[in-house]
C-alpha cells in the first residue's frame, strides 16, 4: 500500500481485566510518515466499550519488513501479541524488529498511571488579527477519578520557542482558553498540557514540546490553512 495518508491500526489482542476494564493491544501507524512504521498502543474502555482511551504502550518505533503491507508468518508481525492482567497491571507482550531481529517485547502498565488524553481540534487562521482566539479541548480521565487538577495552555506569538502560558477554564464538558490578538500577520505556535489528580500528564500533540500546534493569522482566510 503506497496511501502514506492513511493510518493503520491492526491485530489486536484483547483482554478484559479484573476491574471489568476492555483493553485492545494493537499495532498503530498514527505517529510514523509511512503506515509500515508501526508503534504500540491499548485502547482502555472502563464503560463496557461505550467509549475507549489510547495510550501508547511501545517507547519505540519499528518498521515492518514484509514483502507487501499484508503481514506474512516468517516475518513474526502478528503471530505473537497477546496482553494480560493482574496484580493492579496490564501485561502486554509483541514481537518487533527495532534491533534488527525479531524479539519479544513487552512493557507493564500500571493501571494507577494510564495518563488523562486529551480531544482537540487544531486552531486555524479566523483572519480577525485582533483576537483573541479561543483554543478549546476536551480531557478524558484516566486512572484518577476526578476531573483534572490542571489543564494548561502553552503558546508563542513569531517565535519558535513557547513563550507564555494560561490556565484553561472548564466550560461545560470543554476546557478553554484565549490567545490575545496584536492585530497584525502573526504566527502562532502552541500546546496543551493535563495533569491529573495523581499528577499523571500528558500533552496534545503528544510528543509536545518538541511537537507543535501551529497557525499562521493574516486578514484572508484561504485553503492554504
Amino acid at each position: 500500500n503506497t496511501d502514506f495518508d492513511c493510518k493503520y491500526q491492526f491485530q489486536p489482542a484483547i483482554r478484559v481485566d479484573e476491574y471489568g476494564g476492555i483493553n485492545v493491544l494493537y499495532y498503530d501507524s498514527r505517529n510514523t510518515i509511512t503506515p509500515d512504521s508501526l508503534e504500540m498502543y491499548i485502547s482502555r474502555s472502563t464503560d463496557g466499550g461505550e467509549s475507549f482511551m489510547d495510550f501508547l504502550v511501545s517507547d519505540h518505533k519499528f518498521k515492518n519488513t514484509s514483502p507487501g503491507f499484508l503481514f506474512e508468518r516468517e516475518d513474526y508481525l502478528g503471530s505473537y501479541i497477546g496482553i494480560t492482567s493482574g496484580n493492579n497491571k496490564l501485561y502486554p507482550y509483541w514481537f518487533d524488529n527495532s534491533t534488527g531481529s525479531y524479539q519479544a517485547w513487552t512493557n507493564i502498565i500500571s493501571l494507577d498511571s494510564i495518563p488523562p488524553q486529551i480531544f482537540h481540534h487544531k486552531f486555524l487562521n479566523t483572519g480577525n488579527l485582533s483576537g483573541s482566539y479561543e483554543i478549546e479541548c476536551n480531557v478524558r480521565k484516566g486512572s484518577s477519578a476526578s476531573d483534572p487538577a490542571e489543564v494548561k495552555l502553552y503558546w508563542s506569538r513569531n517565535n519558535d520557542a513557547i513563550t507564555d502560558s494560561i490556565m484553561m477554564q472548564k466550560v461545560n464538558e470543554n476546557y478553554t482558553a484565549q490567545i490575545p490578538g496584536n492585530d497584525t500577520e502573526s504566527f502562532y505556535k502552541y500546546y496543551i498540557k493535563a495533569t491529573d489528580s495523581l499528577g499523571i500528564s500528558v500533552a496534545s500533540p503528544e510528543h509536545a514540546p518538541l511537537d507543535l500546534y501551529s497557525c499562521l493569522l493574516y486578514t484572508s482566510p484561504s485553503p492554504r490553512d
